[in-house]
């Protein structure tokens, strides 16, 4: 049976209560049987598998900076990113949860949901992307309870690999976005161990022949992780998300004019070249997780923070105070230079710009909308392939609540799209 209606709010609960909150496209002849980058003379520079990132996709989605959407299921699968007035180029689901726990795979016939979602997008002429987001399904950033725990972990490799065999079944180019944020909390629980090869994971409770003999670390579980999907899913695009927080430094909401930003950036880099992400075809990347307005204003329902209130929540559009966009790209571009990978600015949100701090449900301010369709080529100059949208939590600023400005900017983007060098 499918989620309960409506999709979107259900999932959205979901992401509440589990809340807290390398590198280009592999090189041929990888010893973990990644695709090779193509003949191009530049297929080894970052620009080059940008492009060959973008070609992979196929059909009117190669050339050009991404734009996409996603976090808007309905059970019809009439999504609303589908009726933008103009045709997206990625639209993202998110698969939540353990098979034994009312999660994803119990969303409707098994082992059928991640499917039906790739199939839907086809439909509609965009390319189906999956963020696969189950370890925070007993708590976010739960590292014991997850990741080092045998039961947990038998459960999630049986539905990754459930995940990996419809992404192969439906065929065709499919983007794949694995554990968002978790990343961010091993590379803290790495650094304080002394490196990823030093925190446990059960890694041999995948039974995966691919992973077979790999160490149960949490160097190990990257390890496994790409060869499992090169092996099981070669259609998949996969990419590893770095949080801009990982370091221990929250780059984001920094105000010190004196930060190492690349620096910062640096240690995220070295974390993911210890697990093999820059092997990966991606590496995302959020610099929110919902409007700005909403953190400004806080907000609570029920005894739920979707929102803890703090300051330094909007990014400055002029880069002339911190924190900006401009370090927010500085940090971007050190690490796809750094991994060498093409990067995705993930679930950005869609409020619209005010003078006024807050807002209310539904209704609050932020700006990225406004100034990624304004500086493309600044994102694509630090390594950006594209951008997707969706909110991360409930009340936020959608579509229907801001105005028509996200589908005005889609519509006219994809007028005359941005070319990519």
């Amino acid at each position: 049976m499918l989620a309960p209606a409506p999709f979107r709010l259900v999932l959205l609960l979901f992401l509440l209560a589990a809340c807290a909150r390398s590198n280009g496209l592999t090189d041929g002849g990888s010893p973990d049987g990644g695709s090779p980058d193509g003949g191009s003379a530049d297929a080894g520079t970052l620009a080059g598998k940008m492009r060959a990132f973008t070609e992979k996709l196929g059909g009117g989605h190669a050339g050009h900076f991404l734009i996409g959407m996603g976090n808007d299921g309905t059970n019809s699968g009439d999504d609303p990113a589908y009726h933008l007035g103009a045709t997206i180029d990625l639209h993202y689901h998110y698969l939540v949860g353990l098979s034994t726990e009312g999660g994803w795979p119990t969303w409707n016939s098994n082992p059928d949901y991640a499917g039906k979602r790739v199939r839907e997008a086809r439909s509609h002429g965009v390319v189906p992307m999956i963020t696969y987001y189950a370890m925070a399904a007993h708590g976010d950033g739960n590292v014991a309870g997850s990741v080092q725990d045998a039961s947990f972990m038998n459960v999630w490799w049986k539905d990754f690999a459930q995940v990996l065999a419809s992404i192969n079944a439906e065929g065709g180019p499919v983007v794949l976005q694995v554990e968002p944020d978790f990343w961010g909390y091993l590379q803290q629980r790495s650094a304080s161990a002394g490196g990823p090869d030093k925190v446990v994971a059960k890694v041999a409770a995948s039974g995966y022949p691919e992973c077979a003999g790999k160490p149960d670390t949490v160097a190990g579980w990257g390890e496994c992780l790409l060869a499992a999907i090169r092996a099981r899913a070669p259609n998949a695009l996969a990419g590893l998300h770095a949080s801009v927080w990982g370091s221990g430094m929250d780059v984001r909401r920094n105000t010190n004019p004196s930060l190492d930003v690349a620096g910062e950036a640096a240690r995220s880099v070295g974390f993911f070249r210890a697990v093999g992400g820059d092997r990966f075809d991606f590496i995302s990347s959020d610099s929110i997780d919902r409007d700005a307005g909403c953190y400004e204003a806080g907000l609570t329902v029920t005894g739920n923070v979707i929102c803890r209130m703090r300051s330094s929540s909007l990014l400055d559009e002029s880069n002339a105070t911190l924190p900006s966009y401009r370090q927010m790209l500085t940090w971007f571009k050190a690490l796809t230079a750094g991994l060498r990978l093409p990067g995705i600015w993930w679930q950005l949100p869609f409020g619209v710009p005010s003078a006024t701090p807050g807002g209310t449900p539904g209704h609050y301010r932020d700006n990225h909308t406004h100034y990624v369709f304004g500086h493309i080529a600044d994102f694509v100059d630090a390594g950006a392939v594209g951008a997707v949208w969706g909110t991360g939590a409930g009340y936020q600023t959608f579509i229907d609540t801001d105005g028509g400005a996200y589908k005005a900017a889609v519509v006219a983007y994809f007028a005359s799209p941005f070319r990519l060098p």
